[in-house]
């Protein structure tokens, strides 16, 4: 089994070297620690898992190897999984902030952020001058209904990474949650004009026009990357949403 695994990779990955060979030729755990690290790379999380736990077979204790085992395993959004996995003794000591973050991450994109927001909160002594570890704080937060410190923790992150797309991108998202789509509109407009075209932003720019009743700036921007068809159903949803949010007030 352990040899078709290595084949695979080899193929997918592209790695038939002279290298990958030796690999095959070291040391079970060194070639199996190896192998995991290139799965995990190129996000082929289900192999990294079977790697690392062949490695750990012979090093069950390794701290290493559990902490990468459980970055895998959260990657994966096998939250519960990596959390029971990072709650291991011997890895208590290994990267608490690594650890902090990928399992606030993990739960996050499960939109369970009432779990993502206790992890983040336990382990902020360790994120406190981190701006990736006070990005993911502040969108938590700002999903979670808490838009005030939400915005706090991200102004922060700005602070200590004034050039980062990705913040000024969510606190252009917490502005859009917060129904300010002018506000949001500015700051996502001047993202573009300053390069940062990716479709992330342009997605974002076009929901704010959207639930800002501007349909054909919306359709315009949309239009970069969607079908007709598509666009038609998100200006649908947007109204729906309008329509929601008039009958709860």
């Amino acid at each position: 089994m352990r040899n078709i695994l290595v084949i695979a990779l080899c193929f997918l990955l592209g790695a038939c070297s002279t290298k990958t060979q030796h690999m095959e030729t070291a040391a079970p755990q060194e070639s199996s620690i190896n192998l995991a690290r290139i799965a995990k790379k190129n996000k082929l999380y289900g192999a990294a898992i079977r790697l690392y736990s062949e490695a750990l077979e012979l090093h069950p204790e390794d701290p290493v190897l559990l902490f990468e085992q459980g970055e895998v395993y959260a990657l994966a959004g096998q939250c519960n999984r990596a959390e029971k996995q990072f709650a291991e003794s011997s890895i208590s000591h290994a990267d608490p902030a690594g650890i902090t973050k990928s399992l606030g991450r993990c739960f996050a994109k499960e939109e369970n952020f009432t779990k993502a927001l206790n992890v983040l909160l336990k382990g902020e002594q360790y994120g406190a001058d981190d701006p990736q570890y006070l990005n993911l704080l502040g969108t938590t937060y700002s999903f979670s209904g808490n838009t005030s410190r939400g915005k706090k923790a991200l102004e922060k992150a700005l602070e200590l990474a004034p050039d980062d797309m990705e913040i000024k991108n969510n606190i252009a998202v917490v502005h859009i949650i917060e129904g300010k789509y002018d506000i949001a509109i500015q700051k996502l407009s001047r993202l573009l004009r300053r390069g940062y075209n990716t479709a992330r932003i342009r997605h974002n720019l076009a929901l704010a026009y959207g639930l800002a009743d501007k349909t054909e700036q919306a359709e315009k921007v949309y239009g970069i990357d969607l079908s007709s068809e598509q666009i038609k159903q998100n200006l649908a949803w947007y109204r729906l949403i309008k329509q929601n949010k008039t009958t709860r007030n």
